[in-house]
């Protein structure tokens, strides 16, 4: 284990989530993904410790294959699932989301929440489309920019953790330009930050610095990481989560087949489209 995954788990370790969102949010994008078999077949790609795929699981009585590459998070999410009744329907897969070979299976439900970033919204796309049956639908959160002209300070620092950011309305476009509908899309809500996860960053990053081998690590790292994205998911750099539909086996579009119309709120800063290939 390096030192930064060293100070990473040692931050995250027993916390309930290891990045945004909540099960309240997780339900509403899985509401917009449109109907689904009884026991849907589901993908949640850097599934962490399983929230939202302990989730996923209970509300729709399907199997959850959960991918991640942190073998101590999967354990965790085993641990968890096994607690709650849910061992036989979530099997973990220690991959990467970049190299995955699930063996040429399919998927009713691609998934993926705050993590897409880590191998870019437009690679992903790409790369996960061939993952879902015909109608399957894929709900992903993205960081992106909901105002033309962010803070400077979130700007310079998003510029070093993540250059690929840009604005919602242009994620909506790379979604129709990789061949999905949208659906509809949400913006996460400021408590998905900070409850059960930023906060708790904050409380943990003093106790983190006195145990690691490098706490100038630590500060440098993580206290800016947390207080920079606090600042800028405030402000208007959050991220989006979308769910769309695959269109071969059906004649009408998600939009209008559910009355859903992508929101427009520039005011917030994370935001969920449903979205399926066409």
């Amino acid at each position: 284990m390096s030192l930064a995954q060293d100070v990473f788990w040692k931050l995250h370790e027993g916390l309930p989530k290891q990045g945004p969102g909540s099960d309240a949010s997780t339900l509403r994008a899985l509401a917009l993904a449109g109907e689904l078999p009884s026991a849907p077949r589901i993908l949640d790609l850097g599934c962490g410790t399983g929230r939202q795929s302990l989730t996923l699981a209970r509300a729709t009585g399907g199997h959850v294959t959960a991918v991640d590459v942190w073998a101590p998070s999967l354990a965790v999410l085993r641990e968890r699932a096994a607690r709650a009744g849910l061992g036989a329907q979530i099997e973990t897969v220690q991959q990467s989301m970049g190299a995955l070979d699930l063996r040429g299976r399919i998927f009713d439900l691609v998934w993926c929440e705050s993590a897409v970033y880590t191998i870019g919204f437009d690679a992903a796309l790409r790369a996960w489309r061939p993952l879902l049956v015909p109608g399957g639908a894929l709900a992903v959160s993205e960081l992106a920019w909901l105002r033309a002209d962010p803070p400077e300070r979130a700007r310079r620092f998003w510029a070093g953790g993540y250059p690929a950011m840009r604005a919602h309305e242009a994620n909506l476009r790379a979604l129709a330009d990789s061949g999905y509908l949208l659906a509809d899309s949400f913006t996460l809500p400021d408590t998905d930050w900070e409850d059960g996860y930023y906060a708790e960053l904050a409380r943990r990053i003093p106790r983190c610095e006195r145990d690691t081998l490098n706490p100038r690590l630590t500060r440098c790292s993580m206290r800016r990481r947390t207080r920079s994205r606090c600042s800028a998911s405030a402000r208007g750099a959050l991220g989006t989560c979308s769910t769309s539909r695959g269109r071969p086996c059906r004649t009408v579009p998600i939009t209008a087949e559910h009355g859903l119309r992508p929101r427009n709120d520039a005011r917030n800063a994370s935001r969920v489209p449903p979205i399926r290939p066409r």
